[in-house]
């Protein structure tokens, strides 16, 4: 057993012993962790996201049906989510810094300090240099992006509408690096609610042979329109 394949299942193995004996909620969490990352994904209804204490996201991989995941914890400000597969991507402030458990893994993101989802809610033009390691494919693979803030525009979740700020993220490789023999670029794109601040949709390639990631934040626009109610 390799030692990420070990990692994986000691996670899955802690988040089960942590919610044995405890809620139907939580019961809903640990069958959410058996579904796949392929085959006939789940339909949780906007009753069972807003009345879980699991938060969910809602992740389209490639050509896959859609599937949820589940946020297992938070360590030093960075969001980990788990899938029925045994697939764990985290999160920093909502940009995927690494992936374990896919076709293509992301080992590692370096200067995540630099992140400019950081300070979103103030973005208008950032840069961010980065280096990635990608399994099997390459190391210390040099990565710059560029942000941008665009307008206003209304979307709608569950029936309701959502004024976002569309932040787009052009991720680009150094041509001059002996890791590409061609320009390699594509466009990551973050939905940022414009009331909260937070982040609820967002469009992800991780690395430049992994496919496209469409997540929505299910749990917080749940949040959100609850919120809505209440006031």
């Amino acid at each position: 057993m390799s030692v990420a394949t070990f990692l994986r299942f000691f996670i899955m193995v802690a988040v089960s012993v942590l919610l044995v004996g405890c809620s139907n909620v939580n019961r809903l969490y640990l069958e959410t962790l058996r579904l796949a990352f392929f085959e006939d994904g789940p339909s949780l209804s906007f009753e069972q996201v807003r009345e879980s204490k699991v938060d969910f996201l809602k992740v389209l991989h490639g050509e896959r049906l859609p599937v949820y995941m589940a946020l297992a914890y938070i360590e030093d400000g960075q969001d980990k989510w788990v899938s029925a597969d045994h697939v764990v991507v985290a999160m920093d402030r909502d940009k995927i810094i690494r992936i374990a458990g896919l076709d293509v893994d992301l080992q590692y993101t370096d200067n995540i300090e630099s992140n400019p989802l950081r300070a979103a809610d103030k973005l208008s033009q950032a840069n961010w240099q980065y280096h990635i390691d990608v399994e099997e494919h390459h190391f210390g693979l040099p990565v710059e992006s560029q942000w941008q803030r665009g307008a206003p525009q209304q979307v709608t979740f569950y029936d309701k509408a959502f004024t976002v700020i569309p932040l787009t993220e052009t991720v680009s490789i150094d041509m001059d690096k002996p890791y590409w023999a061609h320009e390699t670029s594509w466009q990551n794109v973050y939905w940022l609610e414009q009331a909260s601040g937070q982040i609820i949709y967002s469009e992800q390639q991780p690395t430049p042979n992994s496919d496209r990631m469409k997540m929505t934040f299910v749990s917080r626009i749940a949040r959100l329109i609850k919120a809505r109610e209440t006031n």
